[in-house]
């Protein structure tokens, strides 16, 4: 688990993603990597414009495991280019965990960090941190 000042990329669980062929708003979980990510695939989606985020397209993400949802959040951009962040919430703790999304490829490929248990509003600290981006 990650806290405050522990925070680097060694700590992150890393999974990278390849868009599925058949299935372009699906992305695959590459076999070498991200073991121990709760989820093996996400699907990425446009919604409808939300008025408190410009009146812009949101871009979702979202996944399951077993038919239980474990990841569905909306993603916003960041100050670095080619990435976005979001959370997944976990039930269990009652807390929010930090998830980078980074566009690799043309938005073919998505490497995901995810920072379990680490606040996802200090994207600043974060940010900064992350060195091989």
């Amino acid at each position: 688990m990650i806290q405050g000042t522990e925070l680097n990329t060694v700590t992150a669980q890393k999974g990278v993603f390849i868009r599925n062929k058949t299935q372009l708003d699906i992305f695959d979980l590459t076999t070498n990597s991200g073991t121990k990510l709760p989820f093996h695939y996400f699907r990425l989606y446009s919604t409808l414009p939300v008025r408190s985020l410009n009146k812009r397209p949101v871009l979702m993400a979202e996944s399951q495991r077993n038919e239980v949802e474990v990841l569905k959040t909306v993603l916003f951009k960041t100050k670095k280019k080619n990435i976005s962040s979001g959370y997944i919430y976990d039930p269990e703790n009652d807390n929010n965990s930090l998830i980078l999304f980074c566009s690799e490829n043309y938005g073919n490929r998505y490497i995901v960090y995810f920072f379990y248990g680490y606040d996802p509003m200090d994207l600043t600290q974060v940010l900064n941190k992350i060195s091989d981006l």
